[in-house]
């Protein structure tokens, strides 16, 4: 989605394209199947690929799964060690989206 569109969707205000750069530079998407421990493994080398722990652990992982699957993937990813506890300056967040399955096209405007 361009700048010019994300502006005129989600602000009242203009985008600045410097900041949104710098941002987004940061953003990162790792892909897989949330019942393979192989999966978190590939997730945790990414991360430690940071080199910063200060920024390793002061991270927010947003998933987007369903309702049933939450329990299994917060236990995953603890085993895989990716949600910390931080000494109460940092932390790991978790937001995960309820995906509801839809076959049928959202209502028209």
């Amino acid at each position: 989605m361009s700048c010019a569109r994300r502006s005129t969707v989600f602000r009242t205000k203009p985008v600045d394209e410097k900041v949104w750069q710098e941002f987004s530079a940061s953003l990162f998407y790792c892909q897989g199947d949330l019942t393979d421990v192989a999966a978190y493994k590939k997730l945790e080398a990414r991360l430690a690929s940071f080199g910063s722990a200060p920024l390793r652990e002061n991270l927010l992982f947003y998933l987007a799964t369903l309702p049933s699957q939450f329990g299994q993937v917060i236990e995953q990813m603890h085993n895989a060690g990716l949600l910390h506890h931080g000494d109460g300056t940092a932390g790991s967040g978790l937001l995960l989206k309820n995906r509801l399955a839809t076959t049928s096209p959202p209502p028209a405007h």
